[in-house]
């Protein structure tokens, strides 16, 4: 079984691209490191090259650190495709968890009501400052907001970002031919809700 993880690091220069960047183009794609007091809005963007015709998974996590590179805690976008009375379906799992000195606390998993997720044509925004963490807009233009603010942890996972100095993206994946599938592109701008000069103290 071929394990395919995509780590993508974030320069400074980089957070205000607006340009398509390829991701699935190696095994390993590295641009960074991150560094600003704000953290990444997170974009991708999937075209579809062929129906699936077997179960397609994918894992997109936007991981978090402090300044002394410790893991704080992760998003975590999971979709799964298969086929269900030969027709395509798709379904999805949004999550957050907590790391390092973080990691005592509880995470958020839901399932998503992801019936608008016909194929692999869509663009996905993945923004950790965001109640709206996962924001989704189909071919047809139409948009879809995956709120986390219901969970029960979401005010730690506030103070949590606090702390959180960079950021990078991981796509994982094993099967090592996704890309026959689809295509994906990124880009990245800042998230000004997640200044984390304005001086407060987490309430922990």
């Amino acid at each position: 079984m071929t394990s395919l993880h995509i780590i993508i690091g974030l320069g400074l220069l980089g957070l205000c691209s607006s340009e398509w960047t390829p991701i699935f183009n190696s095994t390993s794609n590295m641009v960074g490191p991150f560094t600003s007091s704000n953290l990444p809005v997170f974009k991708l963007k999937f075209t579809e090259n062929k129906v699936a015709d077997k179960r397609l998974y994918l894992s997109v996590n936007v991981n978090l650190y402090n300044g002394n590179g410790i893991k704080l805690g992760h998003t975590n976008f999971i979709i799964n495709a298969g086929i269900v009375d030969e027709e395509v379906q798709v379904t999805a799992y949004k999550r957050f968890y907590f790391d390092g000195p973080w990691s005592g606390n509880r995470s958020c998993s839901e399932t998503l009501n992801s019936d608008y997720l016909e194929d692999f044509n869509f663009e996905m925004v993945t923004s950790v400052g965001s109640e709206d963490m996962f924001q989704i807009t189909t071919s047809s233009g139409e948009s879809h907001s995956e709120s986390m603010g219901d969970c029960s942890s979401y005010s730690t996972w506030q103070d949590m970002l606090l702390e959180a100095e960079s950021a990078d993206l991981g796509m994982i994946t094993w099967l090592s031919d996704l890309p026959d599938y689809f295509t994906t592109e990124y880009t990245v701008t800042p998230d000004y809700s997640t200044d984390n000069q304005t001086g407060k103290t987490p309430s922990r």
